[in-house]
């Protein structure tokens, strides 16, 4: 009698989706990348000021936001791209 673990049974197939592309979420993060930010949410983990957060990405990455394009990127994230989009 064969007493060992092995089965007739197929091996497992691989149940994972096909990786996804990720597109920004926003055209202010699709325009400045994840640089800028890592560089805008780390001055609001220092509690900077706005205008203060937009003057050092300007000094550090030489872009230019406004107020509202600064509030755009922080709500920004990457989401998967629609089969459309392609």
């Amino acid at each position: 009698m064969d007493i060992s673990n092995e089965t007739d049974a197929p091996p497992p197939s691989d149940t994972r989706q096909p990786e996804r592309r990720h597109v920004p979420s926003n055209p202010v993060y699709a325009r400045v990348g994840e640089a800028v930010l890592a560089s805008a949410r780390d001055g609001v983990q220092r509690k900077l000021t706005p205008q203060d957060i937009i003057r050092e990405i300007a000094v550090k990455h030489g872009v230019h936001l406004n107020v509202g394009e600064l509030r755009l990127l922080l709500a920004s994230r990457m989401v998967p791209e629609d089969k459309d989009s392609r």
